[in-house]
């Protein structure tokens, strides 16, 4: 791993997409770590976490919509824990970000919130979640489209992986369907407004001394 660490930061990658897959790992954190402060590069880690734990998936979920209710929402944030142990073992060290992995199922609203709360820096879509429109075209379900436009406003980086599942059409159809969505996103609220004017307000002064 050392050396796949030193030979992207000698190609100058920006970023790198590393598994996190248990609630445990001091040594993955100590590599990291090691790298990220001793490295003369300014790459950043994004820690690949699925929204919800492999065997956590709802075999019996068809319509790939949230429930209403959550018998279980601390079996939902176990991933949530895997990455706020790992970013406490790494001393919330501000080059390490998370790439969400988005299943089929999702999680309750208050857990969605709750990551949405964190350092997102890419969203990660198998092509196994996208459904089928009447027109032959990959879609999402409303509820994923929901979490679409909230990643939206975050700026996320959006990577499509996995099997071609839509043969009709060309691969590029999926990347199509997201540009749609991002053209399509419903107007922000009047307190995203104004938490935007003063996001604004507050660098004006930051660029004019950098002037």
């Amino acid at each position: 791993m050392l050396q796949e660490l030193t030979f992207g930061a000698y190609l100058g990658l920006p970023a790198f997409l590393v598994p996190l897959t248990q609630a445990e790992n001091p040594n993955l954190a100590r590599v990291l770590s090691t790298h990220l402060h001793t490295g003369h590069h300014s790459a950043m880690v994004w820690m690949r976490v699925p929204l919800l734990a492999p065997e956590d998936l709802r075999d019996d979920l068809i319509t790939n919509e949230p429930l209403d209710e959550q018998p279980n929402e601390a079996g939902e944030e176990k991933t949530w824990t895997w990455w706020h142990n790992f970013r406490t073992l790494c001393d919330y060290n501000k080059r390490i970000g998370v790439a969400l992995e988005v299943g089929a199922d999702l999680p309750s609203g208050h857990v969605i919130d709750r990551w949405l709360g964190e350092p997102v820096k890419a969203a990660i879509l198998p092509t196994s979640i996208f459904l089928t429109n009447k027109k032959g075209f990959p879609v999402l379900s409303k509820g994923h489209q929901r979490l679409i436009f909230r990643l939206l406003k975050l700026e996320v980086q959006f990577i499509v992986w996995g099997a071609h599942h839509h043969p009709e059409k060309e691969f590029c159809s999926y990347l199509q369907y997201l540009e749609y969505l991002s053209q399509n996103r419903p107007p922000p609220s009047a307190y995203e407004l104004f938490a935007k004017g003063y996001e604004d307000y507050l660098q004006s002064p930051l660029q004019g001394r950098r002037r």
